[in-house]
């Protein structure tokens, strides 16, 4: 039988052989003969490869056989007027081989005594909790927004126009006398009287920024939308303070509570549970009694209704 190093020499010369022989050869320049001497040549390397493979295997077989017979006949020696040391474990190790631990756990038997051993050379060190060493959290996506008032709320009752002027200038008629009345055949009629002011509003700017760095734009996909969403909440939320409390001055506008000759009552003519219900059907019937329109908006704060 021939060895492993005799059988590798083997395969080499006939794969150099092979590849030298066939090197310049196309394959459609092969007849039968060639085809048939290719696949012999390679069935002859595969089995050779597979008789290699095979020794090997029996060679480490063998070589294991031979060194687990050597350390069964090798005597370990042993100290001579020694105690046996033996080794050292931690209190949780003891814990997890005592006797009334482990009959807990298998049989759930109680009430068996167990000594664990324990060596005050060993020095107890700080507890490790999670404030030390925080487990790891994978932070939602969400974004919990400050609840704030609808910023539509009071600018969708009071209409709206666009300009490129810095002021806003109407007129409004502040004299209205109306003289009409019967008149007699070939008597002069009574002269009537229409008189208007002119007003002027200032164009006022109201807004804000918020500073963000391209870094974190270009990180975060959504951070854009979200920013614009809130950054729009908050100017709308300002320009809803304006419309009602604006004071007039500096930057201001002129709010409603603000403006001249607007109607007030005081609620405390009223007594009992009805008073602010009082002031709100006299402030309704006010404004159609004196400008003959219907009232169809009530502001108010919630903690103002009890």
């Amino acid at each position: 039988m021939k060895s492993i190093k005799e059988m590798e020499i083997e395969l080499s010369d006939l794969r150099s052989g092979t590849l030298n022989e066939f090197k310049e050869v196309a394959p459609q320049d092969m007849d039968a003969q060639k085809f048939e001497e290719w696949e012999n040549r390679n069935s002859k390397m595969a089995e050779l490869v597979d008789a290699i493979k095979e020794a090997k295997k029996y060679e480490n077989q063998k070589a294991d056989l031979e060194a687990n017979l050597e350390k069964g006949q090798a005597v370990k020696e042993m100290p001579i007027h020694t105690e046996a040391k033996e080794q050292a474990k931690s209190l949780g190790g003891q814990l997890m081989d005592s006797k009334a631990y482990n009959a807990f756990i298998k049989e759930g038997q109680k009430n068996i005594t167990s000594e664990l051993k324990f060596d005050p050379r060993y020095e107890f060190k700080t507890t490790l909790t999670e404030s030390g060493y925080p487990p790891a959290v994978t932070r939602s996506d969400l974004v919990l927004p400050t609840a704030t008032l609808d910023p539509l709320q009071i600018p969708d009752l009071i209409d709206t126009i666009t300009t490129d002027q810095y002021q806003y200038k109407y007129l409004e008629e502040t004299t209205f006398t109306n003289a009409s009345t019967a008149t007699a055949e070939g008597s002069a009629l009574s002269e009537n009287a229409i008189a208007f002011t002119e007003r002027t509003e200032s164009i006022r700017k109201i807004g804000g920024f918020l500073p963000v760095t391209e870094e974190l734009l270009a990180d975060v996909s959504a951070v854009q939308g979200y920013l614009d969403s809130r950054l729009r909440t908050m100017v709308r939320l300002a320009v809803s303070d304006q419309m009602v409390g604006g004071s007039g001055s500096g930057a201001n506008l002129i709010g409603i509570l603000n403006k001249s000759g607007i109607n007030t009552f005081d609620y405390s003519s009223y007594s009992g549970n009805l008073k602010r219900i009082g002031q709100i059907y006299e402030a309704i019937t006010e404004i159609q009694k004196d400008s003959f329109l219907q009232p169809d908006a009530i502001i108010m704060h919630p903690s103002d209704w009890y």
